[in-house]
């Protein structure tokens, strides 16, 4: 309910600053590469002796760390605002309600990144990127009141990342889980589109399959017969 101290918070802060981050960090993961590789940058990058898996690791690490140093300083704050407002909420659910927020970003900044290495232009992931976040964010707010989204909310990054839940007391760990699981294998994702991407072009280069060996040479193969 939004006048106990944790719906009041939920509904004022964790109902859409999650999101926004979310929308950050698609922003900032489109830039990487395909912004980048607009602004004629990524090649010379690429043109230093550093493989492509570094440059993608690299930054990720970067992104990420703006990403959660965001979240982080906002701790502090709640902190010391709760008092002033008289609202009292154990710090340790405060936390982990932030610690879903920066989950949540460091998922759309991963899905950002793939499709950011998989789709032709910055333009075109970003779009893919930011329907994900709004369809999620309609599906999961209207599936709330709406019981015919009841069952869709749970295929939603926003459902599992609702900070209701811990400052409640409670945890969902299956939902904690795949918003752990999800950067590792966007990620493992953009790796494999980025080092088949053509740079310039936008496109992605099809594995090669493995050729089949001749069964002989023709150094053994039998010649044709003299005669007699």
């Amino acid at each position: 309910s939004i006048t106990t101290p944790e719906g009041f918070i939920t509904a004022e802060w964790f109902s859409w600053v999650p999101a926004l981050l979310a929308a950050v960090a698609i922003a900032l993961g489109t830039a990487a590469i395909a912004g980048e590789e607009r602004d004629g940058t990524l090649e010379l990058t690429l043109a230093m002796p550093v493989s492509r898996s570094r440059v993608l690791l690299e930054k990720t690490a970067a992104l990420a760390t703006g990403l959660v140093v965001t979240v982080v300083v906002t701790f502090p704050a709640f902190l010391i605002a709760m008092p002033l407002g008289d609202i009292s909420i154990p710090a340790e659910r405060i936390a982990a309600a932030l610690g879903l927020t920066a989950l949540l970003a460091l998922n759309f900044l991963a899905l950002a990144l793939w499709l950011s290495a998989l789709l032709p232009s910055r333009r075109v992931a970003a779009v893919a990127a930011a329907g994900v976040l709004v369809g999620s964010y309609f599906i999961n707010t209207l599936g709330a009141s709406v019981p015919g989204l009841e069952d869709w909310r749970s295929a939603t990054p926003l459902y599992w990342a609702d900070a209701s839940l811990p400052l409640t007391g409670s945890v969902d760990w299956w939902r904690v889980g795949l918003l752990i699981a999800g950067p590792p294998v966007l990620l493992a994702l953009a790796g494999d589109a980025f080092a088949r991407r053509e740079l310039g072009s936008g496109r992605i280069a099809l594995p090669r399959l493995p050729r089949r060996r001749a069964s002989g040479t023709l150094a053994s193969r039998p010649g044709p017969r003299g005669p007699g």
